[in-house]
């Protein structure tokens, strides 16, 4: 009997060993779920200020684009009426040219 009550208590006293083991380790699994919980929640937070940064630079970039088309169609637009008043300054240019031609040969 008193065998059978020392195997008993032994058994007991495992039991217990393992018992606390098991909680030690559910609550280590606690804490390390907790900290990915944490971590995942840094990524999330990391993402959400990327995709707004990117959002932003995207739109940045539209506004530039634009802005460059509308510059490009001003310098064209400034080209055409240079080149447009360069013409007609040419043409004077030869009418004084032929004018003074036909003064010099008729005084002569």
């Amino acid at each position: 009997m008193r065998e059978r009550k020392q195997e008993i208590d032994k058994m007991e006293t495992d039991f217990a060993e393992q018992l606390a083991k098991k909680k030690s380790m559910q609550q280590q699994l606690a804490v390390s779920i907790d900290e990915k919980h944490k971590y995942i929640t840094e990524l999330e937070q990391e993402r959400d200020a990327y995709i707004l940064n990117k959002t932003r630079t995207e739109d940045e970039m539209t506004q530039l684009n634009k802005l460059y088309e509308e510059e490009t169609q001003l310098r064209m637009k400034f080209e055409s009426k240079f080149n447009k008043i360069y013409s007609v300054y040419r043409e004077l240019q030869t009418r004084v040219f032929s004018l003074n031609h036909i003064v010099r040969t008729s005084i002569n």
